[in-house]
């Protein structure tokens, strides 16, 4: 969606949010860790299906969320786009 266009329905109705540090916005993510910190995020929406997709802007990061995340199983074949996420309950499974 960086380039200004939903990979799910192709609408250029994409917005996003300054990065901000903040405890309980959306502009972070919770990782965790002795202090409960969060690591900011950069967030674009379609405003046409409501998909979202954000990115990690320290990428230090992601050796936290390696280590103490769970990792989601490639499924093959993909699951195409519009058959929806799984429910939280299937994807711990």
């Amino acid at each position: 969606m960086r380039s200004g266009c939903c990979p799910k329905c192709a609408s250029t109705e994409i917005y996003y949010k300054d990065p901000e540090k903040s405890l309980h916005g959306i502009s972070s993510i919770p990782l965790g860790g002795i202090w409960k910190s969060t690591s900011p995020i950069l967030v674009y929406i379609c405003a046409s299906c409501g998909y979202i997709e954000s990115y990690l802007l320290n990428l230090k990061e992601t050796e936290y969320v390696r280590r103490k995340w769970r990792k989601v199983p490639p499924q093959y074949p993909p699951v195409p786009a519009d058959q929806g996420w799984p429910s939280t309950g299937d994807a711990l499974r």
